[in-house]
């Protein structure tokens, strides 16, 4: 396997594992959840359907129910309608004509389409029947007057009693209807009539059945007076119910016809009863509209999902392909091989890190170009600069002439007894031996440092007198021939001391320079005067241009600045220098070095 191909692969599965759960896992999170939404909502507003289908028809039949109760309180006013009743008629034509001289009866049936027949069922032997007065048959008197055998009771029926023919033409089926059962007072006559008001199927079904909803209505456990389908009528209510429950209600999936059918089952108290209507409304295309929207959403969710797949899978392949190329390219330039194509697809990032490749690639070849004529030119001035040395070299002063000449003059003074002089030449030739020696050197020990600092001191003293004095503090335990310095490092912090601090003192001016050693390998040197020190300001502007790059503005500051330079860019943090100092009370300068055993 190629390493182009390896790095094609590596790439594309990376992104498969970072694009594939960012987009997809939300993708389907959103489109279950979408679902699941349009599922519920479309279940919620079936449900809503079902239970306002079911409110409008109670209150068809509240509206229907008390009107008949109504009706019967107008006709138990009607005295004439009690006198007829309670007479008792020498012969059938009195009776007849009584009978068809009531109008109201007829009137009421007119003006009142909900009510399918309005009769009257008398026992009074007198009577005939006539058209809304009649006989009341043996089944009547057995099954209807008891039920409001008190004066004035009320009593609601789904009955086929008192069909004269069947209810379908042609046929024998007789279907129910609500039947209103009110006694009629007939006081003193000891004959009885009730009144009985059915109530149009046909009425409910122009009322209610204007939609594709089933629904069913009962009274009690009695068999259903309406239904829109034929087929439950004089039938028991579909859905289960509890009877003895008062004031039953149930509403969402209920079991029809064997199946789970989005529905709603209501009571309403029949008027001036103990008993209760129920009504059943069924949306029996509600469930199937919802698992079809459902499988519609998946299908959709599922082609999203795939749509998304294949576009990232292409998107995440035309990808890596372009980065392969670019890796390809800065592969080539990488080891010197700066002949990569000329175009690079696409209009992106990637593009525009292609063309820095190029320009970076003009750029190298002409840094080399430049870069090998520089190589020329400094070949031929290292040629001139060592003709140069070689000349500066003959004209040059051996330093051991230096000494040799210094230890003459010494000798010179002792043979002349002028010891003093003797002595400050020796310590200038120790001083100026270190300084030649450790020029150019990365460190000393610490025992040379401090040994060329007491000749320098020894060297001022002599300038100055008893101006000033010095010490030199180290531990014992310290032994200063087994940890190295920087060379000549204390020495411009002495010499500013000396003239910056000191030289304005006539007596009583003191240097201390004390070594300490502290934990984690640290050396701590404090270089202390007593002299004029600085004020506030002074010494702010002494710690900016020890912080700062750019050359110090005095020649006091150089040396200090240079200090400090040389700690950072030696030893690097922690290690550094610090200054304290205030007006009249002297200048403390504190460095924080390595202990650094000696080579």
């Amino acid at each position: 396997m190629s390493l182009k191909h390896v790095s094609h692969s590596r790439i594309q599965k990376r992104m498969h594992r970072m694009l594939i759960p960012v987009i997809l896992i939300p993708l389907l999170f959103i489109g279950i959840f979408l679902s699941f939404y349009a599922i519920n909502f479309l279940y919620r507003q079936a449900e809503t359907q079902v239970v306002s289908d079911n409110l409008r028809a109670k209150s068809v039949l509240l509206d229907a129910t008390l009107n008949f109760y109504t009706i019967s309180e107008e006709l138990f006013s009607d005295s004439n309608l009690t006198q007829l009743l309670i007479t008792d008629y020498k012969t059938e034509s009195e009776a007849v004509s009584a009978c068809n001289s009531y109008e109201r009866l007829a009137r009421t049936h007119a003006n009142n389409s909900a009510i399918s027949s309005i009769l009257i069922y008398t026992d009074n032997p007198t009577i005939p029947n006539c058209r809304y007065i009649q006989q009341a048959e043996p089944e009547m008197l057995e099954q209807w007057f008891p039920l409001v055998s008190v004066s004035g009771s009320v009593s609601w029926q789904s009955s086929t009693l008192g069909y004269g023919e069947s209810t379908y033409p042609g046929t024998n089926d007789r279907t129910p209807e609500l039947t209103f059962l009110r006694s009629i007072p007939l006081s003193p006559s000891s004959h009885h009539a009730i009144l009985v008001i059915k109530l149009s199927n046909n009425y409910l079904k122009n009322r209610i059945q204007n939609n594709d909803l089933f629904t069913a209505l009962s009274i009690g456990e009695q068999p259903v007076f309406f239904s829109s389908s034929r087929f439950y009528q004089g039938q028991a209510q579909p859905v289960p119910i509890d009877f003895a429950q008062k004031g039953f209600h149930s509403e969402g999936f209920l079991p029809f016809q064997g199946e789970k059918q989005i529905g709603c089952v209501t009571t309403l108290p029949a008027y001036h009863t103990e008993g209760e209507f129920y009504l059943t409304t069924i949306d029996l295309h509600a469930k199937d509209s919802i698992y079809k929207i459902g499988f519609i959403c998946l299908l959709v969710l599922a082609a999203a999902m795939a749509v998304s797949l294949f576009g990232l899978l292409y998107s995440t392949r035309y990808f890596s392909l372009r980065v392969t190329t670019l890796q390809t390219a800065m592969g080539h330039a990488s080891q010197g091989n700066y002949d990569i194509i000329d175009t690079f697809k696409g209009d992106d990032e990637l593009t525009d890190t292609f063309l820095n490749l190029k320009i970076m690639i003009g750029n190298i070849k002409q840094q080399e170009l430049q870069m090998y004529e520089a190589r020329i030119k400094e070949q031929t001035l290292v040629n001139q600069q060592q003709q140069m040395e070689y000349k500066l070299l003959a004209s040059q002063i051996n330093p051991h002439f230096i000494y040799n000449s210094l230890e003459t003059i010494r000798m010179m003074s002792i043979g002349s007894g002028d010891r003093e002089t003797a002595s400050a030449i020796k310590l200038l030739g120790k001083t100026m031996h270190y300084v030649l020696e450790n020029t150019g050197t990365a460190s000393t020990t610490l025992d040379k440092e401090l040994d060329y600092i007491s000749s320098y001191l020894a060297i001022q003293k002599l300038r100055f007198e008893e101006r000033f004095n010095y010490t030199i503090h180290v531990p014992p335990e310290l032994s200063l021939s087994s940890y190295k310095i920087l060379p000549l490092l204390l020495q411009p912090i002495v010499e500013n001391a000396i003239l910056h601090g000191l030289e304005e003192k006539e007596y009583g001016g003191r240097l201390t320079i004390t070594l300490h050693t502290e934990e984690e390998n640290h050396l701590l040197i404090a270089i202390e005067d007593n002299g004029k020190g600085m004020t506030g300001e002074e010494l702010q502007n002494l710690k900016e241009q020890m912080d700062s790059s750019a050359e110090p503005d005095t020649s006091g500051s150089i040396g200090l600045c240079n200090i400090s330079r040389r700690i950072r860019l030696i030893y690097g943090p922690p290690y550094s220098m610090d200054i304290a100092s205030s007006p009249d009370g002297g200048t403390s300068v504190y460095l924080l070095l390595p202990l650094l055993p000696a080579d």
